[in-house]
């Protein structure tokens, strides 16, 4: 399955140490391959057509995503600090897909 990164989740991912973005790289290679059908506890759908990539650990990470067709676009990325998404990172996502979907 095809993937697009947006720049600030490249940059975020960049900013990683080595062990932590070996954890986060190797959930995104699963979505890759699984796509629609990855689920708890890897993914969770938030709803809008976003789901919750979930890489856990100390510290957990989190990826907001969504689908283009068959191709998964990543949105936003960020170390989960609270039990709950940040609203703002979910407004951030919502608007982004425009930039890789026909939509």
């Amino acid at each position: 399955m095809k993937m697009h990164y947006h720049p600030a989740v490249l940059a975020f991912l960049h900013k990683l140490d080595e062990e932590e973005a070996s954890d986060v790289y190797r959930l995104i290679e699963v979505l890759r391959q699984r796509g629609h059908t990855i689920s708890m506890p890897l993914s969770k759908p938030i709803g809008n057509g976003l789901y919750e990539l979930r890489v856990h650990g100390r510290p957990a990470f989190r990826v907001l995503y969504g689908f283009c067709s068959v191709e998964v676009v990543l949105l936003v990325a960020m170390k989960k600090q609270k039990p709950n998404l940040d609203p703002r990172d979910i407004k951030i996502a919502l608007e982004r897909p425009h930039l890789y979907c026909d939509i």
